[in-house]
């Protein structure tokens, strides 16, 4: 399962993803703006992964376990690395 390097504060990058997500009315979640990919790529920067996956993958994880958490819940960095952990051990199976 994935953890957080040291060093990284996850508060940063969670309220910032709060802060540009936008839910319509049918419950669709988007992010405004550009931001999206900065705080991507620093949460993906921030992770350790327990297994050596491919970039790529890693990058897709850390996308959709965003939009995961976003549609369901507030983004906090405990509902982050639970549901990123959960799309690493799925790959790993």
């Amino acid at each position: 399962m994935c953890g957080l390097e040291s060093g990284y504060n996850p508060d940063v990058i969670t309220t910032g993803l709060e802060r540009i997500k936008s839910t319509s009315a049918n419950g669709e979640v988007s992010f405004t703006g550009f931001e999206f990919d900065d705080y991507a790529t620093v949460l993906l920067s921030s992770l350790s992964f327990v297994s050596h996956l491919p970039d790529i993958y890693k990058r897709q994880f850390v996308h959709k376990g965003i939009s995961l958490v976003a549609k369901s819940k507030t983004l906090t960095k405990s509902a982050l690395l639970q549901e990123i952990s959960k799309l690493e051990k799925a790959y790993m199976r």
